[in-house]
Formats: structure tokens, sequence, C-alpha cells
């Protein structure tokens, strides 16, 4: 590392192994090892099998920092850390693809974790803008890296701020204020898998394969741009009600699109979130999103079969706004909405036990809605000059109940009924 940092940039900055022995070789590290600063390349498929371990030998807190820019790392395998096995620093534009972090290959169930000392550390810690991490035809594999809390699920009766709050600030790895990074085609279990928080450089989550009962932690902040596109995200099997495929807790613009979410407790879960949107995702799962406070998430275009399909909670008047669109709900309740204002559920098609059931909330829509579910809308608030004031138009209501009011000032008009019981139940009238 010392000599490819005395070499004039622009000459050959490589380091390639050549070390005897079969297998693949271990470096034992008993003391922190000198920085690397880019332009420069680590290259650990240069050894004969493919790989280089690199290994806390001793208690040394990380592993190799990347500083300067533009050092690429591939075929290294990072295992035992204190706090992170790998930093990508100071101006940042690293790649490192074909690595492993947590274990060697072949040995997951061995945990050889780093960040396991309670620093809030990662396999993987980005701290400077763009960087890639992994690639389709070069993934990274984590595992066993950062928090190993992964019980953090909302429970019942949590508000925003405690939801946002309980959820780790480590993982396999993690995004932190000023980073930003493309992450794509990595292989990710054993741990929460991706962390990102503060005021990030832009953060692109694509492509990777994450199995674990926390997928992603979404806590940036301001007007960080996230996208969480075309991933794999899974949870254990059986089901663990309390897992989590991604939980946005901060404030930043998020966009979660065609993502496949299979064996998950609750998806999506938007706490104190704004400018959220779930588009075209597929959905296996208890609840497919769960919304507490916030504004304006928009939920558009997704198949979401789930015992719940979106519950959404408002928490006061500014949390409004949400627009569920386009989706094909299919489970027992459709969409759940308490205390929400101005929320709109249109072009919806719902089969399931019922529909939408809009609790304690005012100015809402249910409208153009295609409804095969057994009982259609439920508008049920107190008799309160705060609530009511919801709209059910230009809906076609096929099961045995279309629309249930038991509200003020409600208006149920220009809709198509072809069940077989009541159209319209009303009380109080």
């Amino acid at each position: 590392i010392l000599e490819a940092n005395m070499t004039a940039p622009g000459e050959d900055r490589v380091i390639e192994f050549d070390i005897p022995g079969s297998g693949m070789p271990t470096l034992d590290v008993s003391t922190r090892l000198p920085e690397l600063v880019g332009p420069a390349v680590i290259d650990g498929t240069s050894q004969e099998g493919g790989f280089v371990e690199i290994a806390n030998g001793a208690e040394v807190d990380l592993g190799l920092l990347l500083t300067g820019s533009g050092v690429t790392a591939r075929g290294l395998v990072v295992t035992g850390f204190g706090s992170n096995g790998m930093v990508l620093g100071a101006a940042g534009g690293h790649t490192v693809t074909g690595n492993y972090f947590g274990y060697r290959p072949g040995e997951l169930s061995s945990n050889r974790g780093n960040g396991d000392s309670g620093s809030g550390g990662a396999g993987l810690l980005v701290a400077s803008p763009g960087n890639v991490v992994g690639r389709a035809d070069a993934p990274n594999y984590f595992a066993h890296n950062g928090s190993d809390d992964l019980t953090a699920g909302p429970k019942p009766g949590d508000d925003g701020a405690t939801v946002r709050d309980a959820f780790p600030k480590s993982g396999n790895v993690k995004v932190q204020a000023g980073g930003g990074a493309t992450i794509a085609g990595n292989r990710i279990e054993r741990g929460v898998g991706i962390v990102v928080e503060g005021a990030t450089a832009g953060v692109t989550i694509t492509g990777n394969e994450i199995e674990s009962p926390l997928g992603l932690v979404v806590a940036a902040t301001g007007n960080s741009a996230i996208s969480v596109t075309q991933n794999a995200i899974s949870g254990p099997t059986p089901r663990d009600g309390e897992s989590v495929g991604v939980a946005v807790v901060g404030s930043a613009i998020v966009a979660i699109g065609n993502n496949e979410f299979d064996q998950i407790g609750t998806a999506v879960v938007g706490a104190l979130s704004r400018y959220l949107t779930v588009t075209s995702n597929t959905i296996d799962a208890s609840i497919g999103a769960l919304l507490i406070g916030g504004i304006r998430t928009a939920i558009t275009g997704n198949t979401i079969d789930a015992i719940v399909g979106v519950l959404s909670i408002g928490e006061d008047a500014a949390h409004t706004e949400r627009t569920i669109s386009t989706n094909e709900f299919i489970g027992h309740a459709g969409v759940v909405t308490a205390g929400g204002t101005l929320d709109k559920i249109t072009g919806n098609s719902f089969d399931g036990e019922i529909a939408a059931m809009l609790v304690a909330s005012s100015d809402g829509e249910f409208t153009g809605n295609t409804v095969e579910s057994a009982v259609g809308v439920w508008l049920v608030s107190p008799l309160s000059p705060e609530f009511g004031d919801n709209t059910v138009s230009g809906n076609l209501f096929e099961g045995s109940f279309g629309a249930v009011v038991m509200e003020e000032r409600a208006t149920v008009a220009a809709n198509s009924f072809d069940g077989p019981y009541v159209a319209i139940m009303a009380s109080p009238s």
C-alpha cells in the first residue's frame, strides 16, 4: 500500500498478489493498515484462486480505508474488523466489486462479520460521493456485518417518531451523511441489509438480492434523492411478522419502484416521510405498506397480496394527502386509513373481504375503483365537524355490500352496484 501511494499518478499503481501456498491466503492484520490513496487498484483476483482475505488478527477497528479518488478494490475477503471492514472516503469515485464482507466464499454459516463492536459500523461504509458498489456481473457478497438488532419492526400503538427512532443505524452496507453510491447487483443476507442516513450525495440501490428480516433502512434527510429499484427483497421462512422490507424514516425524497417483496411482514414502512413514492412493485406480505404520519405519499401501480394492502395512519393535520391509485389488491383488506385528510383512493381493483375503510378521516375520495370484495367501502367517523366530507363516486361494486356510511356529510354518487344484497347502508342518515 505504501509503495502504491508513493507511485506517481498515471504510473502503475496496482497492488497484485502472488502468495505461495494452497488455498486462499489470509493476511492477519495486527495494526491498522495505511490508507490506500487513489487512483489505485488493489486486486485480489491476481492471486491464484481469485481471492485474498484481509482479516482482523488483533483488536483492529478498521480493515481498509480508501481515500483520494478512483480506487478499485476487487477479489478481497474482509472479515472480523471491529468498526468497519472497508471505508470509501475522501473525494470518492471508488469502485468495489467482486468482494466478500463478513464471511469466506462457501462459508456463509460462519460469522466473521465486521462492525460487531457496537460502534455503529458496517461491512462497507460509504463516506464519500460517486462510488460504485457492485455490478450485475461482479457482485459483492455481504453477511453478518453491522447491527444484529433485527427486531425493530413497528409495534401496535407506536407513533411515527417511535418507529423512526427504533430502527438500527448500521448494517452490512452503510451510507453516511455526505456519501453517495450506486449499489447494484449484490447479494446481502444475515443481518440488516443497507442503511442510508444523513444528507446524502445521491444513492441508487438497484438489482440487489437481499434476504433479511430488515432489508433497507432509509433515514436520509433534506433533499437527498434515494432510488430503490429492481431489487429482490425477501424475509425469513417461515414469515416473521416483524420483518420489514424497506423502512423510510427520514425526510429524503425516496422512490421505491419495480421491486419484488416476498415473505415479508411489512414490505414498506413510511414513518414521517415526505414525497415517498411506491410504484410498480410486486408485494407478498402481511402488510403491503404501513404509513405513519408524513405527507404526500403515492402508492401506485403495485400488485399487493397482503392481509392489509395499505395501512395509513395520520398523526395530525399536516400528515395528509396520500394517493393510492391503480393498484391491484389481493387479500383480506385493501386500504385502511385512520385520521387521513385529502386522501385519494382511485382506479384500483380490489378482491378480498373489504376494499377500503376510512376511519376518522376527512375530505377523502374513493373514486373509479373496481371492487369485487364482499364489502366495498366503509366510512366510519365520530359525529364531529372535523371528520367526514368524504366522497364515494364512479366505482363499480360487485360484492355483497357496496358502501357502508357511518359518518356525517358523506357523498355517495354515480356508482354502479352489481351485488346481491345492499348497495348503500347509511347510519346515521
